[in-house]
Formats: C-alpha cells, structure tokens, sequence
C-alpha cells in the first residue's frame, strides 16, 4: 500500500510561528561563521592556510581527546605545534583566544532533572536515574555559553525540579537576570504548574499529551492523569504566556485519535476568550524509526512495534481531510493551528536531505543534569558524542567543549547519514545558507529556536 497523498493543500499557518523550524539556524550563521572562521586558523576546519594532511592529523587528535585517550593540554600542544604548516602563524596567546571564541551557543537545551512522574513508551532516559542539575550548573551555562535562547525539557520532567529550595521559578527568573532578551521554551507532560511568578516570561510551553483520550494516554504514558493535564493545558492557555502548545509523538498506539485531539482541543476553546484561544496550537511530530542504525543508538529510535503500518497513516489522513472538508470552525483550527500534515510522515518517513557538513553542533548544545555536555539531542545518550563536563571548570574543560565540535562538523559521514540524522534538512538549510549568505526573514527571523 502506498502512503497517502495529500488532496488538500498545506497552508502557512499560525504554528510556523512556533513549532520547530529548521531555516531559523540561519538566525546563528553569524556564530556558526565566526566558529568555521576560527577551525580554518587553527587547523581544525579544511582551509587553504593548511595543507590537507595536517587538518587530518588534527582531526585524530580530536578523536583521540574525545576518546580520553589524551588529555586536554596535550591535544592542545599537538594542535599548535601543527600550525609551523599554516600560511597563518600564530602566536601561542592568540591560538588560545581563538580557543575562546569556539565556547559559546545560539540554542541549548537544558534538562534540569531526570526525576520524572511518568513512564513513557519510547523513552531513551528512562535508565539516567534521578540526576538534579545543581543551580550553580544553570548559572554557569548561561554566563558560559551566552545562548540567544533557551528550552527547558527533559530527560525528566523540568516542572519537577528542586534543588536546595530552588525551583523551576527560579531557573526561569535567573535566565532572564542574566540576559532579559533571551527566548525560554518549556516542554512539560503537563501534570504539574510550579509556583511563582515565572510564566509571563516564557515565549512559549507544549504540553506532551500524545492522546485524546485517557485509555491512550495511558497506554503511552502509564500515567492514568489525563483529565488532570488537560485541565492544565486549558490554565496554561489563560495565563501570559504567548504560545501554548500540544505536543503529538505519533507512534502505532495514537495516531488514530490524532484527529481526535484536535477536536477535543477545538471543542474546550469555545469557553475561553478570543485572546486566549488564538494562542492554542498543535505539533504533530513523527518519531524516527530504528531502521538500519547503529546497535549503540538504536534506543533513540522507535522500536518495530511502534511503527505506524501504512493504512494507520492513511486512515488517519483520510478522517483529518474529512474534518477539513466539512469546513467548520473545526476546519479553520485544523488547517491554522495545527501541522497536520505531518501526520502523513508517519514515523519519520520523509527522506532525508544531503549535507557535507554538521552545522547544527556548531550552534547547539545539550546539558544533561549530571553535567554532561553534548552538541546533538539525537545522540544525547552516545559516549561518542560526549563533549565535555559542567561540573569540570576548568579553562581545558571549557575548550574541550568548543573544540570537539570540530570533530562531527568535519566527519559527519561517519557520525550520521541524511537518512539518519534528524537535522539533515537543517544542516541542508545551513549549507546552502551560509554559502550564500542567506540571512531568514520575516516570522522565522523573530525565533532563535529551531
């Protein structure tokens, strides 16, 4: 059977606005380019201050020290001994203050707690424990990395955090302290809204329902609260903040209510004010299927059985044109307020895009609450793309987080393929983007996520 072919035609809509959209790393091209700018000088990106061999050996070094087979300080004498080979020669201060200018992020994600109150299928952090990022880490990130924004998820549920009488509260206020114009996202299961007075500075929060009724929430969360984060979603939607979403994992086990949700969310607005209800969206998003990946990795994918068969897509399709053509309010929410079409990927099943290089690690990074550091949220859980550490402070530690990029940027063939890498269109996008020196425009050049 063949997947179904869409009759009704996509429109732009609202959740462009705020759903995930790869063009925004054009948004940290002027960083990716500084970084890029910076690997040509030392080496570690290909160039023609250094002949072809010498940027290879540097690339082993890289691999060595991400390893641990060498250390911080000897990588970084292998690395500027090698620069007697540069058209460019630099002296050993200003090799370590471009060092400097390799540290910081445009996009983070930080996972302040592992301590989660549910049990989800497809979860890849259910074995981390009960790891607590303690504050000082937070404060650490933000004065280290200088992140133009900022998403608060988990590993656990990050409404949950608590560490010394800190809160969730507390992360949020001390972020905009240290830099009022950087964007916070929240991305919760929705069973719990913290205290305080945080919410009027988050940009946006999605709740991950993943059902429209309790029988499947349950069976995909082993959670029976469905009512209680319902509730909540609709508390959310009357309070400041600007964008209020439902997240949709869609797996074997929900894609047919995936129609459903939005008339179940669709039918509640009608007893909120305009205001209110205009800031209501829905992302329906693919999860990635564990086909052909490496053994190490194949937890961050979905398992056989959760691969939705290609009449479930089809079948849930056909109802989503079904609503659609009836042309109600229903429709309009549908065709404004949601990805819809999405639902036709099914489990990731759009191909992906071709790249050269990994411009995503270039801009990104992941901060685990033991203090882990990783530049790809796909590969969170992978040694091989383990980074650096917060609780080292060292300058060699902070370094080490700047350089190893380096490494997948460079060999990113054999790290991910377009059919594997979930950020293949964005690095698409990055590629030809900073090649030409295209900058976004319009509703994309207003978020700093992607």
């Amino acid at each position: 059977m063949t997947l179904h072919a869409l009759s009704v035609k996509p429109v732009p809509n609202y959740l462009s606005k705020v759903a995930r959209n790869h063009a925004r790393i054009l948004n940290h091209r002027h960083l990716i380019g500084k970084k890029i700018a910076v690997g040509r000088l030392i080496g570690a990106v290909e160039s023609k201050c250094y002949p072809e061999e010498v940027t290879k050996k540097i690339s082993l070094i890289l691999g060595d020290l991400q390893a641990g087979r060498i250390r911080t300080p000897a990588a970084l004498d292998g690395i500027y001994s090698l620069n007697r080979h540069s058209k460019v020669r630099l002296s050993s201060s200003l090799f370590r203050r471009y060092l400097g200018m390799l540290i910081g992020a445009g996009h983070i994600e930080i996972h302040p707690t592992d301590v989660c109150d549910h049990d989800c299928v497809g979860c890849y952090y259910r074995d981390r424990g009960n790891a607590v990022m303690p504050f000082e880490n937070i404060k650490k990130i933000l004065k280290t990395y200088r992140p133009r924004s900022v998403v608060l998820v988990g590993g656990g549920e990050p409404t949950l955090y608590k560490y010394k009488g800190r809160g969730l509260s507390d992360i949020v206020l001390e972020i905009k302290r240290n830099d009022p114009s950087i964007q916070i996202g929240l991305v919760t299961k929705g069973t719990h809204i913290p205290k305080g007075d945080w919410q009027r500075h988050i940009d946006w929060v999605r709740v991950s329902m993943d059902a429209a009724t309790a029988e499947t929430f349950f069976r995909s969360k082993k959670k029976d609260v469905f009512g209680n984060v319902l509730d909540n979603y609709f508390k959310y939607l009357s309070g400041p903040i600007p964008h209020v979403g439902i997240g949709y994992l869609l797996w074997s086990g929900n894609i047919h209510e995936a129609h459903e949700i939005c008339r179940l969310i669709h039918g509640r607005m009608g007893r909120l004010p305009s205001s209110s209800a205009g800031k209501a969206n829905i992302q329906f998003r693919p999860m990635r299927p564990g086909v052909d990946v490496p053994e190490k990795v194949r937890k961050n994918h979905v398992s056989a059985d959760m691969i939705c068969s290609p009449e479930q897509v089809n079948g849930a399709m056909e109802e989503f044109e079904r609503s659609i053509a009836e042309n109600t309010g229903l429709s309009d929410f549908i065709l404004y307020h949601t990805n819809w079409d999405k639902v036709a990927e099914g489990n990731g099943l759009r191909a992906g895009k071709p790249f050269d290089k990994c411009y995503y690690c270039l801009a990104f990074r992941i901060f685990r609450p033991s203090g882990e550091v990783y530049p790809c949220f796909v590969r969170v859980s992978d040694p091989e793309y383990l980074i650096g550490d917060l609780n080292d402070g060292s300058d060699e530690g902070l370094i080490r987080t700047g350089l190893l990029p380096f490494l997948y940027f460079n060999e990113a063939g054999l790290f991910c393929t377009e059919d594997k890498c979930r950020m293949s269109w964005l690095n698409n996008i990055a590629e030809n983007g900073i090649r030409s020196a295209s900058e976004c425009s319009g509703e994309t050049a207003d978020s700093f996520f992607f």
